[in-house]
């Protein structure tokens, strides 16, 4: 609710309203009123939930033996998973044929990518996109292709593969 929230993040209740109506009013977030009774009187609390069809963000791992991508709905509930093994040619050309093979699952989800994120092993600058140098594949100081984002109209995230599994044992 509201209130737990506002204790949980230490702010006024009416700023955490403001900001929980702008989500809903965006679809970001859903409330429901509180099922059975309350012991403690007065009126339910109406619970909040993230909405899972407000978007879905694509994950994707490359290895040199092929690629392993999720889509994942806005709740972390995974709607496709796809497998398959490194296209043809330089790796410049791998991410966007990945993509393209991709664009049939992301669809059928019926969801609207809110971002491309990509792990992979080699020294990797996220915050720039660009790969400093990644032996396993041969590429050394390259820009990740800005391509992979437009064709999803959304942003691409490039981080280490080791650095990708650190932040989701955080996040379990």
């Amino acid at each position: 609710s509201r209130i737990d929230i506002a204790k949980k993040v230490g702010v006024y209740r009416s700023t955490i309203s403001n900001i929980i109506n702008a989500m809903i009013h965006n679809g970001v977030v859903l409330e429901s009123k509180e099922q059975g009774n309350s012991s403690s009187g007065g009126r339910k609390p109406l619970h909040l939930a993230l909405n899972p069809d407000f978007g879905c963000v694509i994950g994707l791992e490359l290895q040199p033996s092929g690629y392993s991508a999720v889509v994942v709905d806005f709740t972390g509930c995974i709607r496709k998973r796809q497998t398959g093994p490194l296209p043809e040619g330089s790796f410049a050309d791998f991410p966007e044929k990945i993509m393209e093979n991709l664009e049939e699952a992301v669809r059928s989800t019926g969801l609207s990518p809110l971002a491309v994120c990509i792990g992979m092993p080699g020294i990797i600058d996220s915050s720039s996109g660009t790969i400093l140098r990644s032996d396993i594949f041969n590429v050394q100081n390259t820009s990740f292709p800005k391509t992979v984002g437009e064709r999803f109209a959304a942003p691409v995230f490039i981080e280490n593969e080791a650095n990708c599994l650190a932040w989701h044992e955080l996040f379990t």
